[in-house]
């Protein structure tokens, strides 16, 4: 074996910058074909699945959006006529109720039956009361 020309070969190999092993990172696409050596790193898809995401790009997604758009305003404007008809079911009871108030406060009293007045009662009362103690102090004589 020669060591001085391998101890010259990594002496250069030190000294000498060396390139990175991998390519860099893909600024713009660019096509490959097959048995090609990439320029850049990065993924690569079949040119049917990069059409079919440029579609999805250029009329999906703005159609989505639109379409999301739409059902936004639609939305809102239910969420609005919902809102004004709890509105107007609130200000139909609050009405309500201040017109039962009123009536209630109008309502006087019913008038008590004959029967139930103190001029009745009271006397019947003492009547009932006296003879019950006249029968039992009778009873246990």
């Amino acid at each position: 074996m020669n060591c001085p020309l391998a101890a010259i070969a990594v002496v250069v190999c030190t000294l000498v910058p060396c390139a990175p092993a991998y390519a860099a990172d893909c600024i713009s696409a660019s096509p490959i074909r097959a048995g090609e050596i990439a320029t850049c790193a990065g993924i690569l898809t079949p040119a049917p699945w990069a059409a079919r995401c440029l579609t999805c790009l250029r009329v999906e997604l703005p159609v989505c959006r639109a379409e999301a758009v739409r059902i936004d305003a639609v939305c809102r404007a239910d969420l609005d006529a919902c809102r004004a008809g709890r509105r107007a079911v609130e200000q139909l009871a609050e009405e309500r109720l201040r017109l039962l108030r009123e009536a209630v406060d109008r309502i006087e009293p019913a008038p008590a039956p004959w029967w139930r007045s103190a001029w009745i009662t009271v006397p019947v009362s003492l009547v009932v009361g006296g003879l019950a103690g006249w029968g039992a102090h009778a009873l246990w004589r």
